[in-house]
Order: C-alpha cells, then sequence, then structure tokens
C-alpha cells in the first residue's frame, strides 16, 4: 500500500476517533478500504496509522488534602485512531491549598510503533495539607503489541526507562528480558498466563472457583489453587476472558486453552514470546 500523507493520516485519525470531516477527504479514504462506505474506519485503516501519544493538560483546582497521588495523569487509550491521551494537571493563579506543575517530554520512535513519554509531576502544599506535597517521576511506554493492540506500560522514571529508545521494537524487547517467562505465554493487559508446564498440580488441588481476576471476566468459573505464592487455573475447556475497561484502558478478548496456566499480574507486557 502507498505511504499515506500527513494529511491523509491525521483525516484517518479524525474518522476513527469518529470526528467531522470533508465529504471528499472520505472517498479519497473509501477508495483504498481504509474507511468503510458509512464513515467507519476499517482494520486496514487502523493498520496503517502509526501510534500517537499526546499531552492533555487539564486545570484543576486542589482540594484540602490533595498529595502527589492524586496528580499522576490520567491515559486514555483510543485503540481504532491509535492515539494515547495522557491527561496531565496543572493549576492556574492563587490556589487555598497546593498548586500543581507537571512537565512531560513525549519522544516517538522511528518505527511508529511506540513512544516514551517522561517527566515529572509536583504538588506544592501549605497549611494544613503541606505534609502531602511532593515531586513523583512518570514514565509512560506506549507499543503496539504482536496484534496490532495499543498498551501502556507505566515504567519507573529512572534513566533506563526514560534514557530508551522508544522504538515498538525496543520496548517489547526490554519488557520480555524483564519477565522471564516461559515461551507460550498469552497477555492480556498486565495479566501475564503461563503454562504450568513442569508445576502442574493433581487436578484433585482445584478446589475453589473464580469468577473474575480483577477487570479480567473469564466466560465459565475457573478453579483455582496456589503453586508457592502465585496463582494457578485449571481450565477445563477452551475458555474466553474479557477485559473490563478500566482508566480508559481496554483490551482484546483473549481465549485460554485447556490446562494449567499460572498468573502472573505484572504491569509488563509481551513477554517470552506471549502474545496479547
Amino acid at each position: 500500500m502507498r505511504k499515506l500523507t500527513k494529511k491523509q493520516i491525521a483525516t484517518l485519525r479524525k474518522i476513527g476517533r469518529e470526528e467531522r470531516v470533508s465529504a471528499a477527504q472520505r472517498r479519497s479514504l473509501v477508495a483504498r478500504g481504509l474507511v468503510t462506505s458509512d464513515g467507519q474506519i476499517t482494520e486496514a485503516g487502523t493498520a496503517a496509522l502509526p501510534l500517537l501519544v499526546v499531552e492533555s493538560p487539564m486545570t484543576v483546582e486542589p482540594g484540602r488534602r490533595y498529595g502527589v497521588q492524586a496528580a499522576i495523569p490520567d491515559v486514555v487509550v483510543h485503540q481504532p485512531s491509535r492515539t494515547v491521551v495522557i491527561r496531565t494537571q496543572e493549576t492556574d493563579g492563587y490556589q487555598d491549598y497546593a498548586c500543581v506543575d507537571t512537565d512531560l517530554e513525549i519522544r516517538h520512535g522511528a518505527d511508529g510503533q511506540g513512544a516514551i513519554a517522561s517527566g515529572c509531576v509536583r504538588v506544592s502544599c501549605w497549611g494544613a495539607s503541606s505534609a502531602h506535597g511532593g515531586r513523583r517521576g512518570l514514565c509512560f511506554a506506549a507499543f503496539l503489541g504482536d496484534s496490532g493492540h495499543v498498551y501502556v506500560h507505566r515504567a519507573p522514571a529512572t534513566s533506563t526507562w526514560t534514557g530508551m529508545e522508544a522504538s515498538g521494537a525496543a520496548i517489547r524487547e526490554r519488557l520480555r528480558k524483564l519477565g522471564g517467562a516461559t515461551r507460550g505465554t498469552i497477555q492480556q493487559g498486565d495479566l501475564l498466563f503461563v503454562p504450568a508446564n513442569g508445576r502442574s498440580l493433581p487436578p484433585e488441588s482445584y478446589q475453589h472457583e473464580v469468577g473474575a481476576l480483577g477487570h479480567h471476566v473469564p466466560a465459565l468459573p475457573l478453579l483455582q489453587a496456589w503453586i508457592g505464592s502465585e496463582r494457578a487455573l485449571l481450565v477445563r475447556e477452551p475458555t474466553e476472558i474479557r477485559h473490563l475497561p478500566a482508566q480508559g484502558a481496554t483490551h482484546p478478548t483473549i481465549t485460554l486453552p485447556a490446562g494449567q496456566w499460572i498468573v502472573r499480574t505484572t504491569a509488563s507486557s509481551l513477554r517470552g514470546g506471549g502474545r496479547d
């Protein structure tokens, strides 16, 4: 497919966000199979878009006991347009209890599949709220998973993360190295399912049912047991697990094959050849 121009990419993103564009702009993208005749972005249209991370500052009026934790940015992911919006906080003018200042630098990878957003948020408090002020480093690594789905990993604000190459390939490689999981893993958001393999338990060890794993909900209740400090699941038949929206992030439904699986709730993604 011929490479899209910057104007075409901008138009395609608007359509993905269900914003209005001219009929002429839409027709040109329909002709290329990137948009349907009724104005919906297609899978091919989404696949043609590079990842975009933007900052969206919000003016806030902090209340009593407002602290650094409350000033951590929210992250909103819009999958069809491959857009990640980081909603930072700022204060304007005189405030009764606290002032908030956020600095954020965003670097996009040359491959169009990754970005690193790093900086810090500072909260200055006074009076009864003075104990809640402080500074917190920020680092968000956004990247495209193996399926083309957008993931955002909140990384520690160390020089290793903030100074690393911002390409999707580099981010995925780093997260795999950090994970140390076996091959054949299945990823859904920050939940990683690892085949139990040699750590399998006798089926009778699985005595308790579980209907949800946080925001991750299986279509059928699964049996669980514990292997050391790790949760293990017994899946008797292939079971779909869907993800409920959490803090603006939604992830594709996955199918967990029959077998025994160790559940690792980590903030990292795509480890050991896993697929999202």
